[in-house]
């Protein structure tokens, strides 16, 4: 089941969020559940574990920006979906990876399909763990934590959400199991996370931790084509 939040203060549009995500599952046939909070302050309080939020902008007592920052100093995997009257503001949601964002009036084809990407990316991360031996013994990282791997001579050092874990092994064992999650090489010692990708501009990938990526230049083309296919919904896949 797919549990989702609704931060918003407006009842129209709480309430037509909440109608077009009971169409989409219903629909899809798939299990649900929603909750609609009307302030952040209240959302935050309840730290509940959601898959997604929809979360408005323009909030009374905390902004929806404010309340994104404070939502992942303890929940780095939920996807953050802004709603809001002005995309500009939207724009700033790379600081807090925000998945996406959906502009009022909110109309149901263009709500459904970056719902329906969402909903791919929580089905692509489920289940898919990686096995990293390491000194210390082997660990089970989940594919949604990592936002790249590097391959350095024989060994794998798996960049993680808070955390870096040096391992052995090579890069298409774990090539293989991830490049139907979104994954792809930029060169042939780093294999990326799309979802932590925050910038490309001219040889750099710019990832949201603040890492510089180098891209091959035979690589560069794909790559771009990969990450343009991830974030129109694509597989991402190698």
């Amino acid at each position: 089941m797919i549990n989702i939040a609704i931060v918003e203060d407006n009842k129209i549009d709480s309430g037509a969020l909440s109608e077009f995500i009971t169409k989409f599952f219903h629909d899809a046939e798939k299990t649900f559940s929603v909750k609609i909070y009307g302030n952040a302050v209240e959302f935050l309080e309840r730290k509940l574990k959601y898959d997604i939020v929809f979360m408005d902008i323009e909030l009374p007592m905390m902004t929806g920006m404010d309340a994104s920052r404070r939502i992942r100093q303890y929940d780095k995997d939920v996807i953050i979906i802004f709603v809001t009257n002005m995309a500009q503001f939207a724009l700033e949601g790379y600081e807090v990876n925000a998945f996406d964002f959906v502009v009022k009036p909110i109309t149901y084809y263009n709500f459904s399909v970056k719902l329906n990407r969402a909903v791919e990316l929580i089905e692509r991360n489920a289940g898919i763990k990686i096995e990293a031996r390491t000194k210390a013994g082997t660990f089970y990282l989940n594919a949604s934590d990592i936002l790249y791997v590097e391959i350095a001579d024989h060994s794998l050092t798996y960049h993680v959400v808070g955390d870096v874990i040096a391992a052995t092994g090579h890069l298409y064992e774990v090539e293989s199991a991830l490049c139907s999650a979104g994954y792809f090489k930029c060169n042939r010692c780093y294999l990326v996370n799309m979802k932590y990708v925050r910038s490309v501009s001219d040889n750099t990938v710019f990832m949201t931790n603040g890492d510089k990526l180098q891209i091959s230049r035979n690589r560069k083309k794909l790559f771009l084509e990969a990450l343009a296919d991830y974030t129109c919904g694509g597989s991402g896949g190698a």
